[in-house]
């Protein structure tokens, strides 16, 4: 998976977030695809999707990911 891919991804996760939930998103957009962004440049990616500088968050899910499972709905 690309840069830019991840960050149409991290875009989309970002914007259907609620105004208090953007950072939790970006943590789980971490946790959900760190595989992928272990490959990739974090910083590359929120460029990508015109976010902003969230790279310490989304580094923060990468190394959650090996602790935890996610839910499913």
């Amino acid at each position: 998976m690309t840069s830019n891919e991840l960050g149409r991804i991290l875009r989309g996760t970002y914007d259907k977030a609620g105004p208090r939930q953007k950072a939790v998103a970006v943590v789980c957009f971490g946790i959900e695809y760190a595989d992928a962004l272990r490959t990739q440049s974090v910083a590359a990616v929120c460029a990508s999707a015109d976010i902003g500088k969230w790279a310490p968050q989304i580094n923060l899910g990468v190394n959650l990911a090996e602790r935890v499972e996610t839910k499913q709905n």
